[in-house]
């Protein structure tokens, strides 16, 4: 009488979640998704810069004005899939 023993698969999460094996995606794919919210976070990055500069030029607000308005346009079409 002999008993079949289950070799256990190691627990490979880990190593498949940082190198990517079970996802075909590259790192600029993962990247594309927070796109918009790296644009917002440029939008605020330039209103701090204004507030501090101390200037009187409106050219960093519209600037800021318009990478906001790109980034939530962009975050709202690239994420409305999912």
């Amino acid at each position: 009488m002999t008993k079949n023993f289950v070799i256990p698969k190691k627990n490979t999460y880990f190593v498949d979640y940082f190198y990517n094996t079970t996802k075909n995606y590259s790192i600029m794919e993962q990247l594309k998704s927070y796109l918009g919210v790296i644009l917002l976070l440029l939008g605020v990055v330039m209103l701090v810069v204004y507030k501090y500069m101390g200037t009187s030029s409106n050219f960093l607000l519209w600037g800021s004005l318009a990478v906001m308005v790109a980034g939530l346009i962009t975050y709202i079409l690239i994420n409305r899939k999912k």
